[in-house]
């Protein structure tokens, strides 16, 4: 399965800004993120998930669309905020290391970074970093989880994996490595 994870320090969502649809940049973020991440012209991506953690005082809560168990979930940017709005109010009722899964196949989880990769066990693990010269194409397997940090609380941690070229939006690095491995197919 091919895997993103969008880290955030913060995500601030509320109904009222919500249902204005003046979100946060973060959650502009998040929606563009699952749109070009799992929704194809005419069906959703079953083999392909996008998780956003958002650093919470040393716990990373996190939101996971899964392509394979993804319902009722629609490709506009108002939509995805709606449900990230009900993802983070059930994230408000779990204890660390507890997770739900919601009517709509999302799942909720409140953990931490290293046991976020450890447990769900990827093959290989990459990081977009500024620094790199590594490009998608040296990447031979579209299992793996591939990781882009929007703050600055995950990205000391990120150095140890696999470093990829850093696009300047988080979409455009999902949009590419997507790219990349459908032309393979």
């Amino acid at each position: 399965m091919r895997s993103f994870l969008v880290l955030f320090d913060k995500m601030p969502i509320d109904k009222a800004t919500v249902k204005k649809g003046e979100n946060a940049p973060q959650v502009v973020i998040a929606a563009r993120c699952v749109n070009v991440g799992l929704f194809l012209s005419n069906a959703l991506r079953r083999d392909v998930e996008v998780i956003f953690g958002i650093h919470n005082e040393g716990i990373l809560n996190t939101i996971r669309f899964r392509g394979e168990t993804l319902r009722r979930v629609s490709p506009d940017e108002r939509s995805i905020a709606f449900f990230l709005l009900k993802a983070s109010v059930e994230l408000d009722n779990l204890l660390e290391g507890s997770e739900r899964t919601m009517d709509n196949g999302i799942i909720v989880k409140r953990t931490t970074l290293e046991r976020l990769i450890s447990e769900w066990s990827y093959g290989q693990v990459f990081a977009a970093v500024t620094e790199s010269d590594s490009s998608i194409g040296d990447v031979k397997t579209s299992d793996g989880l591939f990781v882009y940090s929007c703050g600055k609380n995950s990205l000391p941690m990120l150095r140890k994996y696999g470093a990829l070229k850093r696009p300047t939006t988080a979409e455009k690095f999902i949009l590419d490595v997507n790219i990349h491995f459908d032309s393979r197919n």
